[in-house]
């Protein structure tokens, strides 16, 4: 495994993303080549574009550690029984993180009322971020080929259809919706 690490830190330049976000056709086909390393084109494609997202979000926050702090006003959070050694899967910060819809058409339109006005009031990338990201093409999901429990809340401000079609487009997702529990109240 070490040494499957060293092929992928060599052929990406160190994990550098400045230098990963310029790659091109020339530089996928030499990591294709390199002995010991992935021979999917999409995989290596995903990497530059991950590289190129990365930038994109250091450039309107500042940092990626700006980006991620802000989502808790730069606090760390302590959740119920942490102290027992618990810590939750997923919950709704997770969740406002990863964006679990596929695009702001998902949410509620009393989600999206609401949070427009704050914006309007008090114009926070992070807010903008929320009402106009993610895009995600649902065909990119089939992809995706392992197990996944979709989940939603019976009250979530994911509306039901975003939350069936994501689990639709995953080969091998089940759902389930949680009978009065909101986004926020998952554990």
């Amino acid at each position: 495994m070490i040494q499957k690490c060293e092929i992928f830190r060599s052929c990406f330049d160190n994990f550098n993303y400045d230098r990963i976000a310029a790659y091109d056709e020339a530089d996928i086909n030499r990591i294709m080549n390199t002995e010991g390393m992935i021979r999917s084109p999409r995989k290596i494609e995903a990497v530059i574009n991950n590289a190129r997202c990365f930038q994109k979000i250091r450039e309107e926050f500042g940092s990626f550690d700006d980006y991620l702090w802000a989502y808790s006003d730069g606090k760390t959070i302590l959740y119920n029984k942490h102290e027992e050694g618990y810590i939750p899967v997923s919950n709704g910060l997770s969740d406002a993180v990863s964006g679990t819809n596929l695009s702001p058409k998902g949410l509620t339109r009393d989600f999206i009322d609401e949070y427009t006005e704050i914006y309007k009031k008090e114009p926070n990338p992070l807010l903008r971020l929320m009402l106009e990201e993610p895009d995600i093409n649902p065909c990119d999901l089939e992809k995706i080929n392992v197990p996944v429990l979709v989940t939603a809340g019976e009250n979530d401000l994911i509306l039901r259809q975003e939350t069936e079609r994501i689990s639709d487009h995953l080969p091998k997702a089940e759902f389930a919706i949680v009978k009065g529990a909101d986004h926020g109240s998952y554990e």
